[in-house]
């Protein structure tokens, strides 16, 4: 099992790294190649910023033949290849002060639970610090 967080994979410091993890994991299984460790960042980069990138450029030859990874996402997006989510909502979620307290006692219970396992305590804690540094909504201003 490999446990990570959303909050590190997209991360500008930890996200290439624990992508990096992601292909070391799945390295272990027979049959799967991750990709070479010295592309790990540009690939990071590439799926978590991809709103910063312009679309590739349609695929290229090599002595007359296609680029294997060019040729898939030309296959598989087309020549329009834009990888932007369709996803929308409020940034901003706001919480009570009773649900941020919900909160922070599920983490401290679940870090409770599983404390022989650090990466999972280190998370917890990170969700607890947000929780406690998040400005609740009054309940009035709740919709329903």
């Amino acid at each position: 099992m490999l446990l990570l967080s959303y909050e590190d994979l997209t991360s500008q410091t930890l996200g290439p790294g624990v992508t990096q993890r992601i292909a070391d994991f799945l390295g272990q299984n027979e049959g799967v190649e991750p990709i070479a460790a010295e592309s790990i960042p540009c690939i990071w980069e590439t799926v978590v910023n991809y709103k910063n990138h312009p679309p590739p450029p349609p695929p290229e030859e090599e002595d007359g033949v296609e680029t294997t990874s060019r040729r898939k996402l030309a296959t598989t997006y087309g020549e329009n290849y834009n990888p932007s989510s369709e996803r929308s909502g409020p940034k901003n979620r706001p919480y009570t002060a009773s649900n941020l307290q919900d909160f922070k006692d599920m983490f401290n219970r679940l870090m409770t639970k599983y404390s022989h396992d650090e990466e999972f305590v280190r998370i917890m804690e990170s969700y607890i610090a947000k929780a406690e540094n998040t400005e609740p909504i009054e309940d009035a201003d709740v919709e329903v």
